[in-house]
């Protein structure tokens, strides 16, 4: 007989405590079940419980038996030995900041708080044992910094009243104990510490220090020299000051520090990170010199050779470019009785196309692939090929960018490159085709190709502009115009990057650039500010800018960005009103506003029927929806879907959500259907526009039906299915089973039960662990219930909603079940579905029914599901509980077969 291999148990946490040695065995395993971060917050948790059992024995002056004084120095010892393996813990994982705060912060709070204690200063204590200590306090320090700016980000990117409550109560009660001003004075303090001035080297404690019961072994650890120690405190404070908009400050750090190190554990950066930090204080520039310098320093020869070998990686055409373009590229008829050669023999010396006899053959083709290409190499030669041909054959070379209907430029980038007369034919279409190249490529998601397409058209700018400026020394209207398209060219780099950051959200989403992608665009809207300038960002970079401010949580920017221009433009005026909608709800959680009024006025013209059409022969302040007589600032649906197409973030969806379904719930007469969101209760209860009359507000209320038939409900349907639909996909966590159920109240609403039961039966799985959290407060929501009852109902299945009734709490609905079991005709599985019943009383009117009506196959099988020993009413409690989790379990499984696994 075979038996199966033993598995050992993974180890729990007080095993470590009885084997001290057993610890960093443990973690250094390949896979350490449990994970280091697991262990730490199990002992500092457990230590946190000891202790607040020690605290009653303490409170006394002696202890009242042997008992109890072997029981405090038991308790004690415990304490200690939980505190020193947490150490241990923290002290394999190199200290990394980054690791540690993956733990709950309230964990965090308790085990920082423990660091702080073990290294309290001592005067009496060795120069070089206190400086170990040091190492402890800074981490305490640099912790504290770091939760205020998580702090922060999380005040601006959390969905408020939902999943996230208890880590926003959390969060702030630890905030409370904390005191950041304080921490950076410790920190640049430290900096100046005589005994750190002294110091060749710091030694940082590792899992021997705390190896023993005893006092730590301060000597004991890993030595690192001390600029490394001073890289680590300026590179801390220069990113917390970043974030609080100390720029000025944070360049003095930034230039102090040496990050990254290599083979430095105890703070990892990568280069790419660090790089966007320096961009944000200026030291890392786009450009090396501006143009009034008078010098021109040549771009990195490092970057140059990383492009292009980023460049030869890839040659051809996507499928989906390839689908794209569409191309119907077919070479003219040959001859009869002459071959057609293969285009690709290449002549080896000239390295032209040999096509004996049939010039035409081989310019087609060379444009055909000019045309396909990728690879900025491949262009240049194609391009310089065909230029030269037609030199070659005395005639005027034909413009290259009008090869393909999809190449276009935007306005002014194209009016640039047509002024780059000075630099030869050849150069101007390269940069033409290299910049469309980029916009084609961007329309089809190749984001990183699009991206090289651009950095090789920047950097021919920037040689060119070398070139030129480096040969005359003077400055005139084509290298001007060189300069000017070198700044564009960083602004549609930019725009690139929104686009990538706002289409792959969040799997795309990089952290380490956020800090650079938001000073790269302030940077760019500043320029609108200069009035020296003279060339500014168009006006569909500046309202992407804006909109990806908003995603990122900055509210006030984008509000206070429209009051500072001179020129008015009403699409800017509309993003910035919802900056204002999001800042007055998710930042002053302002239950009233005048700014939601202010969008509800600007969206609700855009799905009303009569938005369009005259109102000759009707008196205007007649109208059921008043459209206000000032302009506009959403101009039409479209607007409002590249708004919408734009928006990723969590707060930023669920105000569209909200919107959105409060239009459509004015349009249905049944409430029982209308669809659930959050902050539905800040938009307005009636249609009309914030510049109406008391009169007609009063006109609106006494005709809310006309009122509704005004608004035209298939246009706001579609926006919802949209939306939603790419809420569920973008979205991680709780916040993804909200949109679910949302988008189930949107089919129901549109007539469509068995797509909405679907979204339901989802929701529910996704809540409750596929049904099998029995006590989860999903189970709870009678609304829910209701609605599903509602699809059942409308999709004729009388048996299931006779089931479903039994989920209504607190008590079942029986006229809801009596009433659907009455329906003699039914689409389910009628009575085999009987065994999912609990209910006695249900079971009971089900044996009557089915007497009055002679059908004893169906009685018969309700009188053998009450027979069951577990339904018995005698039972305790306890039992009947686990008989209804039971069943309610296995008949949602079953409906999520029949709607789900079809």
């Amino acid at each position: 007989m075979e038996v199966d291999e033993f598995v050992p148990l993974p180890p729990s946490w007080f095993e470590f405590l009885l084997d001290r040695t057993l610890l960093e065995r443990h973690l250094r395993q390949e896979v350490a079940d449990p994970s280091a971060t697991t262990l730490l917050s199990e002992f500092v948790l457990n230590a946190e419980k000891s202790a607040a059992d020690t605290i009653p024995a303490t409170k006394l002056e002696k202890p009242q038996s042997e008992e109890e004084s072997l029981i405090f120095s038991y308790r004690q010892k415990k304490n200690r030995a939980l505190r020193l393996v947490s150490l241990q813990t923290a002290a394999f994982l190199n200290w990394d900041l980054d690791v540690l705060t993956k733990i709950h912060v309230s964990t965090q709070h308790a085990f920082m708080k423990h660091v702080l204690n073990v290294a309290q200063p001592d005067p009496a204590e060795e120069s070089r044992r206190e400086l170990s200590k040091e190492f402890l306090r800074v981490l305490y320090h640099r912790w504290v910094l770091r939760t205020f700016q998580s702090h922060n980000a999380f005040a601006k990117t959390a969905r408020f009243g939902q999943q996230q409550a208890d880590q926003i109560i959390a969060l702030e009660n630890v905030w409370k104990d904390l005191n950041v001003d304080e921490s950076v004075t410790y920190l640049q303090t430290c900096l100046s510490n005589p005994q750190l001035a002294s110091a060749i080297k710091i030694i940082i404690p590792n899992t021997e220090t705390f190896a023993v019961d005893q006092t730590p072994a301060w000597d004991v650890g890993v030595e690192i020299p001390k600029s490394s120690f001073e890289s680590i405190i300026h590179l801390d404070l220069g990113i917390f000051l970043l974030h609080k908009g100390s720029s000025a400050e944070a360049l003095v750090h930034f230039q102090q520090q040496q990050m990254p190190l290599e083979n430095f554990p105890f703070l990892k950066i990568s280069k790419r990170k660090m790089e966007g930090y320096l961009r944000s204080v200026g030291l890392l520039t786009t450009f090396d010199q501006t143009l009034e310098d008078s010098k021109v320093t040549p771009r990195s020869l490092d970057h140059a050779k990383m492009l292009e070998s980023a460049l030869s990686v890839r040659k051809g055409l996507s499928p989906r470019l390839k689908k794209l373009l569409n191309v119907k590229l077919d070479p003219p008829a040959l001859p009869r009785g002459q071959d057609r050669l293969n285009p690709d023999q290449r002549d080896t010396e000239e390295g032209a196309f040999i096509i004996p006899g049939d010039d035409k053959l081989s310019l087609f083709t060379l444009e055909k692939r000019l045309i396909e290409s990728t690879n900025a190499k491949e262009i240049e030669d194609y391009i310089a090929k065909l230029l030269g041909a037609a030199t070659h054959q005395g005639s005027s070379p034909r413009s290259l960018s009008t090869l393909f209907n999809g190449w276009e430029l935007p306005i002014p980038v194209q009016h640039a490159v047509k002024n780059l007369t000075g630099g030869g034919l050849p150069f101007q279409e390269q940069i033409y085709i290299f910049v469309a190249k980029s916009r084609q490529l961007l329309n089809c998601k190749e984001y990183e190709q699009a991206k090289i397409m651009l950095l090789t058209a920047k950097s021919k700018l920037q040689q060119k502009f070398q070139q030129t400026y480096s040969v005359g020394g003077q400055v005139n209207s084509y290298v001007l115009n060189l300069n000017k398209l070198i700044i564009m060219m960083d602004w549609e780099i930019l725009l690139l990057d929104i686009t990538q950051f706002v289409s792959e959200y969040p799997d795309g989403i990089d952290q380490d650039d956020i800090v650079d992608l938001k000073s790269r665009c302030r940077g760019c809207l500043e320029q609108l500010q200069d009035p020296k300038t003279e060339v500014n960002p168009r006006s569909e970079i500046v309202e992407n800018i804006l909109v990806a401010f908003i995603n990122l949580g900055e509210y006030s920017y984008v509000a206070n960005f429209d009051k500072m221009q001179n020129q008015r433009w009403p699409f800017v005026e509309f993003i910035a009103l919802l900056a204002r909608v999001c800042h007055d709800l998710f930042m002053e959680r302002k239950e009233t506003s005048s700014s939601y009024r202010e969008l509800w006025s600007a969206v609700l013209p855009i799905f009303s029927n009569n938005s369009g059409s005259s109102n000759s022969g009707i008196n205007s302040k007649k109208q059921v929806l008043n459209i206000s007589s000032k302009p506009s600032m959403l101009s039409s649906r479209s607007s409002l879907s590249w708004v919408i197409d734009r928006s990723c973030s969590q707060p930023l969806l669920s105000v569209w959500v909200s919107l959105l379904a409060k239009l459509h719930n004015h349009i249905l007469d049944d409430v029982g259907i209308q669809i659930h969101a959050d902050f539905l209760h800040i938009w307005p209860n009636i249609l009309d526009d914030v510049t109406s009359s008391t009169s007609v507000i009063v006109e609106l209320k006494n005709n809310r039906v006309s009122g509704s038939s005004k608004l035209n409900s298939k246009h706001i349907r579609d926006f919802l299915f949209s939306l939603l639909e790419r809420a569920t996909k973008i979205t991680r966590g709780g916040d993804m089973f909200i949109w679910l159920r949302c988008l189930g109240d949107v089919h129901l609403a549109s007539g469509s039960p068995s797509l909405a039961m679907k979204c339901y039966i989802e929701y529910l799985a996704m809540c409750t662990d596929f049904f099998e959290k029995s006590n989860a407060p999903n189970w709870e929501d009678s609304k829910l219930f209701k609605r599903m009852i509602k699809c059942c109902e409308m999709l004729g299945c009388f048996t299931q909603a006779v089931v479903l009734s039994q989920f209504l709490s607190p008590e079942v609905d029986y006229s809801v079940a009596f009433g659907m079991a009455i329906e003699k005709t039914t689409n389910d599985a009628s009575d085999s579905l009987y065994g999912f019943i609990w209910d006695l009383t249900i079971l009971e009117f089900l044996i009557n029914l089915h007497t009055k009506r002679n059908e004893m196959a169906k009685r018969q099988q309700a009188v053998k599901v009450m027979g069951l020993l577990e339904l018995n009413s005698n039972n305790n409690e306890e039992i009947q509980r686990e008989a209804m989790c039971l069943r309610r379990s296995q008949f949602m499984r079953t409906l999520a077969k029949h709607y789900i696994f079809v």
